[in-house]
């Protein structure tokens, strides 16, 4: 399977995997630590597999958009974080709107998703919480 990786465009040097995500004074931007472990897991599974840090790179969205029919994605996991959940979900909708793919979220606070399923419950297809996968809209994404 072809899966891209994507850490979203959002504000030029967003940082989201640190601890309160944020365009920080100092410029420090933090690796995506999650979506590189995911990454590691789907390549030691035998997928092919690409990492895109659009969001400390500074890549617009039109780029990003651009990038998808090169990459012939069979899969895109984003990261999401609570101050940037509004344009995540954008980004989500425009990669969905313009091509057909599965489309995983890779939450840390559960409590984004039960916010935000109602909205991404249109093109979001499943919640990785943890080591489980969880189907949006039932009882499983609620424990």
């Amino acid at each position: 399977m072809n899966v891209w990786v994507l850490n979203p465009p959002f504000l030029p040097k967003f940082s989201r995997p640190q601890r309160s995500p944020a365009v920080t004074k100092s410029g420090t931007a933090y690796f995506p630590i999650w979506l590189a472990y995911a990454t590691g897991v789907l390549e030691a599974a035998g997928h092919q597999v690409t990492l895109t840090d659009a969001a400390v790179r500074s890549t617009p969205l039109a780029a990003v958009l651009a990038e998808a029919p090169r990459l012939r994605p069979d899969l895109i996991v984003m990261d999401t974080s609570t101050p940037s959940i509004a344009n995540d979900l954008d980004v989500a909708a425009a990669l969905k709107q313009d091509l057909i793919y599965k489309l995983g979220q890779l939450a840390r606070h559960p409590s984004d998703w039960r916010r935000t399923a109602k909205a991404a419950r249109v093109f979001i297809r499943h919640l990785v919480r943890g080591s489980r996968v969880l189907e949006p809209g039932t009882a499983s994404d609620r424990t």
